[in-house]
């Protein structure tokens, strides 16, 4: 059988090998005796196995057909008591469910597009590792240098608190960026469509970011219009398209 090295280096994945740190990430989620947890990218099983010695149910998903099979020979045991259900998929064509948990290191190449499928999901908390730029842009507030359409996106949607940062010499292969743990917990503020309503909002806004909100967003209430994107603040977006005060 290939071993995880090997398998690794599909897919232009990174994994996290470092020891203390895949303790922090643990410690962080804090996953419990009898919830069931939603790994993304299960990868070579560090991480899902040790949720899986807390007593939590797992169901981990890996792109990667290979590392399936590295994991069910791996887990065997907690494959076979049925308290670890491993899937050959992507998380983004994975059917929205109910967990207590989400846990994940996120691919770099599509963090945005999980950050979004991750709100049709019905969880109380979610662990996610990503690029520190990104987690710079999900916390960013209005006027700072990082603050963007995805910022706000991320505003409405979730609680976002940034839990540490971690280094590119912690994964294999090592990437060229380094990292940040985001902890979420979703707010449910807008339904589907709304966010969507928004997000159009957004974009047009900040399609242009040197301009006023007088060229690109004329309906904003006439204190805004002469305000630039970036010196909007979530609360003044919702108020736009909404009227929320």
């Amino acid at each position: 059988m290939r071993g995880p090295r090997r398998l690794m280096k599909r897919y232009g994945q990174v994994y996290l090998v470092n020891d203390l740190t895949l303790s922090r990430e643990l410690e962080i989620l804090s996953p419990l005796p009898g919830e069931h947890i939603l790994e993304i990218g299960a990868g070579h099983g560090e991480i899902t196995g040790r949720i899986l010695e807390r007593g939590s149910e797992v169901t981990a998903l890996e792109l990667d057909p290979g590392l399936v099979g590295y994991l069910s020979a791996k887990l065997r045991d907690y494959e076979k008591s049925g308290r670890l259900r491993l899937i050959n998929i992507s998380f983004l064509d994975f059917d929205p469910g109910r967990f207590d948990a989400i846990i994940g290191n996120i691919p770099y190449y599509i963090t945005s597009p999980i950050f979004f499928r991750l709100y049709d999901f019905d969880f109380s908390r979610a662990v996610l590792m990503v690029q520190r730029e990104v987690a710079e842009r999900a916390i960013a507030k209005p006027g700072s240098r990082n603050y963007s359409r995805f910022s706000v996106n991320c505003f409405v949607r979730y609680e976002v608190e940034k839990m540490l940062d971690v280094p590119s010499s912690h994964f294999r292969p090592e990437p060229s960026v380094d990292s940040s743990i985001l902890l979420l917990k979703k707010k449910n503020i807008l339904s589907a469509e709304e966010l969507e309503q928004l997000d159009e909002l957004l974009k047009r806004a900040f399609s242009q970011r040197r301009k006023i909100l007088k060229n690109t967003v004329p309906e904003a209430p006439p204190e805004m219009l002469n305000r630039r994107p970036q010196e909007l603040s979530p609360e003044d977006y919702l108020r736009i398209q909404f009227g929320f005060s």
